[in-house]
Order: structure tokens, then sequence, then C-alpha cells
């Protein structure tokens, strides 16, 4: 986040004072090399104002009064950080969309979006862990394959009705949706080792309305035996019957098995998606394409 931003508001408990974690913080930032605004939250009347300028220790300058709860001070801090952003860059209107195709890694908590972003990079690229819900905000990642470059999207996972969410759950759903708008096609992971949810088709319907192309990547391949492949079928037949035309490819995150099947899925499903519009309009909200030969 740092190396993204042009300034950095570095928000600090006055009512505690400076931390060790503080410190490490502010050595980063000075690596860093940004411009930075520091700020005294919890500042709530001026008799707490004395805290905050205990702060001057950090070497970042001027802190800034805030109380976050009552708006008390906000004012001046952001003056302080419209000074501090360097000049923006000038703006062009009607350029041409260009650089790498965006896929987006879409499904339910812990069905392998992170792991299976790794294996295709070839690296430890994101976070991976047993308990769900690691990723929160989108990670774009750069990754070669095929002697293509792609940006892959790996996204938080979507538990549930965004309006029924609270909290990081909420918001972590809306910067997913956000994700699938921006991107020009979707990989929906499912976990194939258990019963196909009602969360799953929520959020099939999620890409097929923003009207993304669609491949199903149906995960954890290698975990199945041969009775619970065979209900899987039924369950596809019976469950996802919207979602027929789109290619499917049968992986393993863990393993890699098949993994060299992903990008000639997401080839033909960028095909027929580019098919059914036209090229001014490759980043507007087209119908869902059909695809006649799905991949096994």
């Amino acid at each position: 986040a740092i190396e993204a931003a042009d300034a950095v508001v570095f928000v600090v408990d006055a009512t505690v004072g400076a931390t060790d974690t503080d410190e490490a913080v502010v050595k980063l930032l000075r690596r860093a090399g940004k411009p930075v605004v520091l700020c005294a939250n919890k500042v709530d009347g001026p008799s707490a104002e004395a805290d905050a300028a205990m702060l001057w220790s950090l070497g970042l300058g001027e802190p800034y009064p805030v109380s976050a709860l009552h708006g008390r001070g906000t004012g001046d801090m952001l003056d302080a950080v419209l000074e501090a952003l360097p000049e923006a860059p000038a703006q062009t209107f009607g350029a041409a969309i260009g650089g790498p195709r965006r896929i987006a890694l879409i499904g339910r908590p812990n069905v392998g979006k992170s792991s299976l972003l790794n294996k295709v990079a070839g690296e430890e690229r994101v976070v991976v862990n047993e308990m769900a819900g690691t990723t929160r905000d989108p990670v774009d990642e750069l990754i070669e394959l095929g002697g293509v470059t792609w940006k892959f999207v790996d996204t938080a996972g979507i538990r549930r009705r965004v309006h029924l969410q609270e909290g990081a759950d909420y918001y972590a759903s809306l910067r997913t949706a956000a994700a699938v708008e921006k991107a020009e096609l979707a990989v929906i992971l499912i976990d194939s080792s258990e019963s196909i949810s009602v969360q799953d088709q929520r959020i099939i319907s999620m890409a097929v309305e923003a009207g993304r192309a669609i491949v199903v990547a149906y995960n954890k391949w290698d975990t199945l035996d041969e009775e619970r492949r065979y209900y899987l079928e039924r369950e596809i037949e019976t469950e996802l019957g919207q979602i027929q035309w789109a290619p499917r490819v049968n992986v393993s995150a863990r393993t890699g098995r098949h993994m060299e099947k992903l990008v000639p899925a997401i080839e033909t499903a960028l095909t027929g998606w580019e098919a059914t519009i036209s090229p001014r309009k490759a980043l507007s909200r087209p119908v869902g394409t059909r695809v006649s030969h799905p991949v096994s």
C-alpha cells in the first residue's frame, strides 16, 4: 500500500503513545521516501493535545491531533495531506485501453484461490492459510503463461449475500464485486470435494450478471474418489445449468494437476466473449457468451 501511494497518512493512538510497532512502521516509511502526514488519533479534546505533542519523537514532523470518533481536527489534517501530495500528472481522455488482460479469481472462502494463484505463478506470491478469510483485498499479480502476460486478481471469498454481511466481510465483498467488474474474465473456483452450495450459485450469478467471460475450475480434484465424482457430475447437471456453456477445468491447486489446461480454457472463453461485443465496448457489460466446446 505504501509503494502504491502518492502520500501516506500514518495514524497513531495518541493515548497510548509511540509503540515499538509504530517505530517499525516509521522505518518502512523512511525507506519508501513517500510524503507522510502524522495523524495523532483519539485526541477528543484540548486536554489530550499534550499526548499528541509527544509524537514529535517519531521524527515525522508535526503530529496533527484528530478525533476520528467526533471529526475534531480532521480539516487541518486534510489540508496537510493536500499539501503533501505531489502534482498530479496531466489527465488524458479517450486513450486506448491496453495492458495485460485481467482475470479475477472468485469463489467461496478457503476454496483455494490464493493457492491457485501461487501455483500458476510458480512461487509464493500471496499468503495461504487453512483459516478462511486470509485474503481481504484484491491482490493483482502479473504472470506470464504461454508467452502471454496476464493480470490475475486474487479476491476475498464471498460468504453470503453482501447486504447480510458486517464489518470487514462486507467491504471485502464489495471490493471483490468491483474486481469482477474491472476484469474481462472470472475464473470461478468451486471446491469439488464438497456439495455445490447456494453460495457457489450466487457467486456464479454475480459473474454472469456482470457480463464477464467465465471459466469454472473445480479445485481439489485430486481428493475425489469415484463415488464423489459421480455425484459431482450430477450436481453440475442439476445445479449449474445456467453456465453449461462455460469452459471447465478439473484442477488441483495443491499438486498442480491440469494447470496447463487453465490458459486454453481462458483463451476459449475470451474468444467467445469477444465475439458478442464490439472492440470499442470490450470493458462494458456484455451479455453472457455461449461456448460450444467446453474444455474437459
